[in-house]
């Protein structure tokens, strides 16, 4: 399994537990910021994940959405 098709299965198996915003699933499974949310952007545009339609804080005190597996 390559490196991205691991973070890829490691978010979808995170979000299975529960919907998270792209902060939390960072701190959730010891990533940076900056290496998740390019992978679950993919996931979301190959319509494995969607938009709760909830919003969390940011650690920079704005509102993130928070990401759930379809289906």
């Amino acid at each position: 399994m390559s490196g991205v098709e691991e973070i890829n299965a490691r978010i979808l198996a995170a979000l299975r537990v529960r919907p998270m915003t792209d902060y939390q699933l960072a701190d959730y499974l010891g990533e940076t910021h900056k290496r998740v949310q390019p992978r679950r952007s993919t996931l979301a545009a190959a319509g494995k994940l969607v938009d709760s339609g909830e919003r969390a804080q940011s650690p920079y005190g704005r509102a993130a959405i928070v990401w759930k597996v379809l289906g």
